[in-house]
């Protein structure tokens, strides 16, 4: 075919693309272009001039004018120049020589944007086929240039880079980080991922921690992948304190679930001859019939290395192996947990595994109505002790079989029948004062009478409710006997203020006649500002010798419950619980207060208790705890976790933090301060810096607007 015929065939495909097609019979659309003008200058060249675009294979290219030779299929293009290499391509450039498919060739003064983030600009760009980007005298930044000859926040300046879009890699020769045009470090060789790659294996960027037991360290994590669904990170830790550590993470996914493990070894002075560490490890599969099995593994070698290094302030350690199935009328939960006290007291007597079984189902039966259940409780535990003391282990079996039904009568008002039937079995090892085999059946019995009654306000928007409630129980008096491990604690709230029992466990019940009483009130505005009032107490005509020890519900009457709450239009939230008795001393106090708007969350809690007979509570308690976050800017951020002790008159913890965030760095700073001990009154304090560079591996800058260039630049 002559040149002549050559651009008439390609004149021909322009005219034919311009019509819709009727039909498809190739994967790729043709060649096509279009321009303000198009001549011929002999018989094999084509120019186009004014808004040129031609469109090949999925590549979109821009520019003022455009020189086709027929003879060596090529393109010359003037400026400017941009061409989009799929939607995650953007190539900037004064002027090229391009191939027509344009995939090779070459440009000059050169600019590459990929996926919106990391701009790379070269004197030369030459495109290879087989997706290379060969560029020459680079600079490489994801940082918004607003001024030219400006420098950016930081970038990255290098001889050559080459760009790898198959293996979505690229390459620096000759690299130097310059920070607003300071050099700081230079690397002969240096190879990050694509900004769209997710998971790459290579370093990422250092952190730095400063403490005051450990002294001052660097940790460099180190990223592997192992295939596509598991993937290891290592990073040590090394600081001028003689500690030594590497960290680690590992991450497997699997068809039916995934498993994540974290663990570190450490040598230090702290220790000098021991070697420390630690390993959690948590998994989730789903089985068949719909069950779900958990894992849960946590270890540690001595008492005081998850605090020591920051990794954890849990002080009980819990491995637990799970399986449950949830349905709508069934749940049935299985597990083992095996407990390890970091504590020091609890080091003679703690306990150190316990299996549970939990199987509930439901029905709604004919003729009497309501809500029928039944419930299978069991634990079987064991405790390790010293010879000088006694730990009885104790495992324990529950059914119970309950029915609730509700009606409404006359004026609105709503009554409620409850009853619940108790068989419990026990086995008591350890200990001669307990036989060792019990049964008891116990039953009890509950009536509620619920008036509630609304009142339209003034204001046609506003309601009122009042709302009395008044609820009589008896329970059959437990005929076991048996130390009380589960149910050493109880409380008294507005949640279980109408519970059959408050005992969380299965050692005790709340025996006897008694009654629980309430009044409620509300005013309610559709805007979304409430306030409501709640009091009650616990009336009992009988003792029962197992409150004794609570000084809250012990007696003929409980404290006083008073519960205030109030929220304005889901934003600020506020409530208070109090109890106090006939004298109007008292025992406890709660507050919570929370704001919740764009950009800012912050949250207030201060909890007053006054030391309880049981010995739970040894001492008053009065602590304040303040913590939340909160936009300073568009782009600077702050956080805080402050825990103050009253009754010992100290902070227990202090932590503060500043992020700095736009569309091409993050700097994390933190300062923490907190006691080494639950006891002790030595204190640690560490601060921390981490950077982060947007389109380096990492996940930063990908949701935050890009800074917006003033006319002061």
């Amino acid at each position: 075919m002559s040149p002549l015929l050559r651009i008439l065939a390609a004149m021909t495909c322009l005219i034919l693309v311009s019509f819709p097609a009727q039909a498809q019979t190739t994967d790729e659309p043709p060649t096509a272009l279009v321009a303000d003008k198009v001549t011929f200058a002999n018989d094999d060249t084509l120019i186009a001039e004014g808004n040129v675009q031609v469109f090949s294979e999925g590549r979109e290219l821009q520019a003022s004018k455009l020189i086709y030779n027929a003879t060596e299929e090529s393109l010359d293009i003037e400026g400017p120049i941009l061409l989009r290499d799929g939607p995650d391509a953007i190539v900037l450039a004064d002027a090229a020589q391009l191939d027509t498919e344009l995939e090779t060739g070459i440009l000059t003064s050169a600019r590459v944007l990929v996926e919106q983030r990391l701009q790379i600009t070269g004197a030369q760009l030459e495109r290879r086929s087989g997706g290379y980007n060969d560029f020459r005298r680079v600079v490489a930044t994801s940082c918004e240039i607003c001024k030219p000859g400006q420098p950016p926040l930081w970038k990255v300046q290098a001889r050559r880079v080459i760009q790898d879009e198959n293996a979505q890699r690229i390459y620096f020769y000759d690299a130097v980080f310059r920070i607003y045009d300071l050099p700081v470090f230079y690397l002969p060789v240096m190879r990050i991922p694509d900004p769209s790659v997710r998971r790459a294996t290579g370093f990422l960027l250092p952190s730095f921690r400063s403490s005051s037991v450990l002294g001052n360290g660097i940790r460099v994590p180190y990223f592997i992948t192992l295939g596509p669904s598991a993937d290891v990170t290592l990073a040590p830790y090394i600081t001028d304190g003689n500690s030594r550590s590497i960290e680690a993470r590992y991450r497997q996914a699997f068809r039916s679930g995934g498993i994540i493990a974290t663990g570190a070894l450490s040598r230090d002075d702290i220790k000098p001859d021991e070697t420390r560490g630690y390993l959690f490890a948590q998994g989730q599969f789903k089985l068949p019939r719909d069950f779900t099995l958990e894992l849960d593994y946590e270890y540690t070698s001595d008492r005081t290395y998850l605090r020591d290094y920051d990794f954890s302030s849990k002080d009980v350690l819990d491995s637990a192996i799970s399986a449950y199935r949830i349905r709508n009328d069934e749940l049935i939960d299985i597990s083992l947990t095996d407990y390890e006290s970091l504590r020091e007291a609890d080091q003679d007597n703690q306990l150190s595994r316990l299996a549970e079984l939990d199987y509930r189902r439901e029905w709604q039966p004919d003729g009497v109505g309501g809500l029928l259940g039944f419930n299978l409780l069991g634990q079987a535990r064991l405790r390790d002790a010293s010879e000088e003391i006694i730990a009885p282990n104790v495992d324990q079996l529950r059914g119970t079989l309950d029915w609730r039904r509700d009606w409404t009568m006359g004026p609105g008002l709503r009554l409620g029948t409850e009853a619940e039937l108790n068989l419990d079995y026990r086995r008591i090892t350890g200990d001669p004062r307990y036989p060792e085999h019990q049964a008891a059946f116990t039953p009890t019995f509950a009536a509620d009478l619920h008036w509630p009654l609304m009142a339209q306000g003034e204001r046609p928007q506003v309601r009122y409710l009042l709302e009395p409630v008044a609820q009589v129980l008896w329970t059959r008096p437990d005929t076991l006997d048996g130390p009380n491990q589960d149910s050493t604690a109880i409380s008294l709230d507005t949640g279980n203020l109408f519970a059959l029992n408050r005992f969380p466990g299965l050692d005790r019940y709340e025996t006897g006649w008694r009654s629980n009483l309430a009044m409620r009130w509300a005013r309610l505005h559709p805007s979304g500002v409430s306030l409501g009032l709640t009091m009650g107490r616990v009336l009992r005509f009988e003792e029962s010798l197992d409150l004794n020890d609570f000084a809250v519900l012990d007696g003929d009457a409980s404290d006083w419950l008073t519960q205030v709450d109030i929220d304005f239009r889901n934003r600020l939230r506020f409530r208070n619980l109090l109890l106090f008795n006939d004298d109007g001393d008292p025992s406890l106090n709660e507050a919570r207060a929370t704001w919740a708007s764009t950009g800012v969350n912050l949250t207030a809690a201060y909890v007053w208790q006054q030391q309880e007979t049981s010995g739970l509570l040894e001492s008053d308690l009065s602590e304040l705890a303040f913590l939340g976050g909160f936009g300073v800017t568009q782009n600077l951020s702050a956080t805080f976790d402050l825990r103050h002790d009253f009754i010992l008159d100290r902070t227990n913890r202090l932590d503060l933090g500043l992020a700095y965030e736009n569309e091409c760095i993050r700097v994390d700073l933190t300062a923490k301060r907190r006691f080494t001990s639950n006891a002790g009154d030595e204190t640690e304090i560490t601060y921390g810096l981490q950077v982060q560079l947007a389109g380096f591996g990492t996940e930063i800058g990908r949701n935050r607007a890009r800074r917006v260039c003033t006319s002061r630049g």
